[in-house]
């Protein structure tokens, strides 16, 4: 400001308010008000930041993979635990029909069974329903009274050929 009030008083240009304006950024084309910023200069990064990007980098790309396979394992082992929870409770079925029909019952007069499956389903809120139906897809038991008698979806599995022969062959399939 000092050399602008004395370049004024001799009218001669402010030779030095330009000075001081190019110095702080500004333009002295703009009135002084412009705001053009400098250059950008180029980031010069260290070795030693270089070095610890690329170490962060890994670092994290280690743990996201890491999670991942975690999460990929505790889903699978949770899958095979609820499989054989289920699992169990079909084999427990099964082998009780099976001890019936060893001892030269027909499966149809196996009424005790109704009992088995409606205990079974009640023993676990997870189970929706136990079917059993014979090898033609007729549901001879069901957790469902009412779906008693109708026939299953062609999507079921069937029995196989050889157990097709024997009409006291049937499936169970719990849902």
């Amino acid at each position: 400001m000092l050399l602008v009030a004395s370049a004024a008083r001799f009218n001669r240009p402010p030779v030095g308010r330009i000075r001081v304006l190019e110095i702080l950024g500004q333009s002295s084309t703009a009135g002084g008000t412009g705001a053009c910023l400098p250059p950008a200069r180029p980031v010069r990064w260290s070795l030693a930041r270089k070095v610890s990007l690329a170490l962060v980098s890994i670092l994290l790309f280690t743990l996201v993979v890491t999670a991942f396979f975690a999460y990929y394992k505790f889903e699978s082992v949770y899958s095979a635990q609820v499989q054989s929870r289920y699992s169990f409770v079909v084999f427990t079925i099964k082998k009780k029909v099976e001890d019936n029909l060893n001892l030269g019952f027909a499966l149809r007069q196996l009424r005790q069974v109704q009992e088995v499956i409606e205990r079974e389903k009640m023993r676990d809120a997870q189970i929706l329903a136990v079917e059993v139906y014979d090898y033609r897809g007729e549901v001879l038991f069901d957790t469902d009274r009412g779906a008693i008698g109708t026939r299953v979806s062609d999507s079921w599995p069937r029995p196989s050929a050889a157990a097709c022969r024997n009409p006291s062959a049937s499936r169970t399939r719990t849902i």
